[in-house]
């Protein structure tokens, strides 16, 4: 049912564990991506993380930030056998791979130290792809999956990154290529506090005042 290369993928322990103990289901050298990936080390967690956009990055910053976020495990997979059920009740096309199973993913599950959402799930989609039928789909399979497990999932787009940090995301990263990764290991301490503390703040200010 899965592809040999997702079964290596479970066998390999990917979408389990916790803090620096957990593995991504996908990873930036797994995939040939069309955008810009980025390739973070996380404080919270102590590990490297694998983020496929720059929203997913600027979604990154501010969990990483948050005082109420305790781990952060992006990539997280969603078991196949119920998302099949889903789609089969739906009557829509399980996401597959020349006929294989594709594990479908979420961009972030959240543990958090709130006793009233101590755990949540985030998809970081920019608000064109909102406008694809196919992608609504999945959107709402992956929707039906986590309401099943009665915890909370919603959509986040660029519309809900304040200009500021998308500025300076984009002045971080200016000469970016597609298919090319970023270690923004050295710089993801000083801006992400940045971006946390002072939202309001044009780039060039914030650049300006260090």
């Amino acid at each position: 049912m899965l592809s040999k290369k997702q079964e290596k993928w479970l066998k390999e322990g990917r979408g389990q564990g916790e803090f620096a103990d957990y593995k991504p289901w996908i990873k930036i050298s797994d995939i040939s991506s069309s955008g810009r990936s980025h390739r973070v080390f996380g404080h919270k967690t102590r590990r490297t993380h694998h983020l496929m956009s720059d929203l997913e990055l600027a979604t990154f910053l501010f969990l990483e930030w948050s005082t109420e976020v305790i781990d952060i495990r992006e990539q997280f997979p969603l078991k196949f056998v119920d998302t099949l059920k889903i789609a089969e009740d739906m009557q829509v096309k399980h996401p597959a791979i020349r006929g294989k199973t594709h594990v479908m993913t979420s961009d972030f599950y959240v543990v958090s130290s709130n006793k009233k959402l101590s755990q949540f799930v985030l998809q970081a989609k920019y608000s064109k792809d909102l406008m694809m039928p196919r992608t609504l789909e999945k959107l709402e399979i992956e929707r039906r999956y986590w309401h099943s497990k009665y915890i909370s999932w919603q959509i986040i787009t660029e519309k809900d990154i304040p200009i500021a940090v998308q500025n300076n995301i984009k002045w971080l990263y200016p000469e970016t290529t597609p298919n090319r990764s970023i270690d923004t290991q050295d710089s993801l301490n000083f801006y992400a506090k940045e971006f946390t503390k002072y939202p309001e703040k044009k780039h060039y200010r914030c650049v300006q005042r260090y």
